[in-house]
């Protein structure tokens, strides 16, 4: 039996018993009251703080979309101060990332890492959310972009990274370790975060991209993350890029419904195509699908009428200029389907009313 029909099975098994293992939502303080359908964060073992984002995900299915703007690890404020210059409101969601893309010393990536964690924090104490993508370097080379964006490898020396006791997967463990770090800091200071590793890997741009056995490397990290370090402050967001001529389909690559808690899809050059859409919904089973990264924004219509499950968009960094303008900006942004940090706290303030 494959991966995936095992995960089927397995999600099967745990529906059957999570009522007495998941923890009595009626007992928490909680500004949600209603009873909604959703699944438990795939880590049994997530903070309350991390298990109440996955249901305000699962509360605003298909009623809002929360707006996201993504910043590099080098200015992790830059496009969000920029967004919020533009629109006189700040995104609901911030984008950070925690994989160098810029040849840089050891220490400057430690003191980036570090301004990324101390933002994420201020981000949450304001009533946002923290999502935050990982362009991994090739294990043990330079965080920098030629060991990250350099179009593939072969399945052989994928083989050694996936291999315990291998150089190569020793090295990835020993460069996951450092990663790990400051998301515990973010996990002391209570903050949840919408984690996406290893994206677009139906594409074949990245080191990790179309590989038979992706989905090894996802549980890889998996578990290194949740049984060495014992990070439960993640939702684990699994995001290819939208099929296309340079990707393959999603299914290949889906690390099953007990390792990812929302299924994204990337976007670019204004491919919304329908079939993404619903092709991510009927692949998620139900749980909350995204739009993980986007240049041109989402048309508003579409996301209210046709496409409306997508629970976030995020735009790329400087895409938000060079692919968007002012009035597109903030046409979506004043539509009332779509959230930021101001609206979702008005949002919550009349859930918690009812």
């Amino acid at each position: 039996m494959d991966y995936q029909g095992k995960s089927i099975i397995m999600l099967l098994l745990f529906l059957g018993i999570s009522a007495f293992i998941i923890p009595d939502r009626s007992k928490e303080k909680s500004f949600i009251q209603e009873d909604i359908f959703s699944f438990p964060p795939v880590n049994l073992q997530a903070t309350q703080e991390t298990r109440e984002l996955l249901y305000l995900l699962y509360y605003m299915k298909g009623r809002y979309t929360l707006s996201g703007q993504h910043n590099y690890l080098e200015d992790p404020e830059l496009t969000t101060l920029k967004l919020q210059n533009m629109i006189g409101e700040s995104p609901a969601i911030h984008g950070y990332e925690l994989g160098a893309i810029l040849d840089q010393s050891d220490e400057e990536i430690k003191e980036q890492r570090q301004r990324v964690v101390e933002s994420a924090i201020r981000t949450n104490r304001a009533g946002g959310i923290v999502a935050i993508t990982y362009h991994a370097n090739m294990p043990g080379e330079c965080a920098c972009w030629e060991h990250v964006n350099n179009g593939g490898i072969s399945q052989a020396e994928f083989k050694e990274i996936i291999t315990p006791g291998t150089n190569l997967h020793e090295r990835m463990l020993a460069d996951l370790d450092k990663v790990a770090v400051y998301l515990k800091k973010l996990q002391d200071a209570k903050v949840p975060v919408l984690w996406r590793p290893y994206h677009e890997m139906n594409g074949y741009w990245f080191w990790w991209g179309q590989q038979p056995e992706f989905t090894q490397l996802w549980e890889i990290m998996y578990e290194r993350f949740t049984e060495v370090h014992k990070l439960n402050n993640l939702l684990w967001v699994w995001s290819p890029s939208a099929p296309n001529s340079y990707a393959e389909p999603f299914e290949p690559y889906y690390v099953g419904p007990l390792r990812a808690d929302v299924l994204a899809v990337d976007i670019y050059n204004g491919e919304y195509e329908q079939s993404h859409h619903d092709q991510l919904w009927v692949l998620s089973g139900g749980k909350p699908i995204a739009i993980g990264e986007n240049g041109m924004l989402p048309d508003p219509e579409l996301l209210t009428l046709k496409q409306r499950q997508y629970i976030w968009f995020m735009t790329w960094a400087d895409e938000l200029e060079e692919n968007n303008e002012l009035s597109d900006i903030k046409k979506l942004y004043e539509t009332d389907k779509v959230l930021t940090i101001e609206k979702l706290k008005t949002m919550m303030q009349e859930a918690a009313g009812n």
